[in-house]
């Protein structure tokens, strides 16, 4: 189970928000905790970087 953080940026994403700023807004956090919750979301396979700064949620 993803930890809180990672919760938050996950229901971000499945709301349609796709810059990492966005998501950070969407979720209440700062840009850095949402680089770091991005990153550990991709190494488990649930999110990936379309580009520079984009996300999108693995299905």
């Amino acid at each position: 189970m993803p930890r809180l953080t990672q919760q938050r940026v996950l229901a971000a994403l499945g709301a349609g928000h796709r810059r990492t700023k966005d998501i950070a807004a969407a979720a209440g956090m700062a840009s850095s905790n949402t680089s770091t919750a991005l990153r550990h979301l991709a190494a488990a396979g649930l999110a990936r970087s379309t580009d520079r700064g984009r996300w999108e949620p693995v299905s």
